[in-house]
């Protein structure tokens, strides 16, 4: 599973403090108690985790219980049909796959970090993609915490192997009804 710790500018966080920057340091002090739902992210998040890792269907983890902060979670059949449906999305792009890679933006914002859930860089087009649990809608479009990955996957990795410049982002969220989708 990736690493828990959190940049102060997350790539995760980036719509609150884009767009209110007083945030940062109000929020410094502030303990993130999560909840279940991110728990429960957490979770599904392994479990996509592992089966790109050791190249697994979904269902080959049904019954499996796995826990996080102290919340957990049974797959289900349900829940293994849509991690399927996005592994199986994963694999009709073309292209060297990365997993759960940590994307540094020191260069742009010293000492900043954030994790990558899927890289893959084709030829041309080079893929961030990210799983998202919720029930609220995220759209990939001028999505900041997917620009931001692909701005930190770019530079410490994509473009030393390719020439590629363009990116596709992907927001899995199955649960979310007008949720997800690709962005460019």
């Amino acid at each position: 599973m990736a690493p828990t710790s959190h940049a102060r500018l997350s790539p995760s966080s980036a719509s609150r403090w884009l767009r209110c920057p007083g945030s940062v340091n109000f929020l410094a002090d502030v303990e993130d108690e999560g909840g279940i739902p991110a728990a429960e992210g957490t979770i599904l998040h392994s479990f996509c985790e592992d089966c790109l890792r050791d190249d697994r269907e979904a269902h080959e983890f049904v019954g499996e219980v796995r826990e996080h902060d102290g919340y957990k979670l049974e797959l289900t059949e349900e829940l293994a049909d849509l991690i399927q449906d996005g592994l199986d999305e994963i694999d009709t792009i073309p292209g060297k796959l990365y997993i759960e890679r940590r994307v540094d933006l020191g260069r742009w914002m010293p000492g900043q970090f954030g994790t990558l859930d899927v890289g893959i860089i084709g030829r041309r087009i080079i893929h961030i993609w990210d799983w998202k649990w919720g029930y609220l809608p995220v759209s990939p479009v001028w999505n900041e915490q997917e620009m931001l990955y692909g701005l930190g996957f770019w530079d410490k990795i994509a473009r030393h192997i390719t020439d590629a410049t363009d990116f596709r982002l992907h927001i899995f969220q199955p649960r979310a009804p007008g949720g997800g989708g690709r962005g460019t």
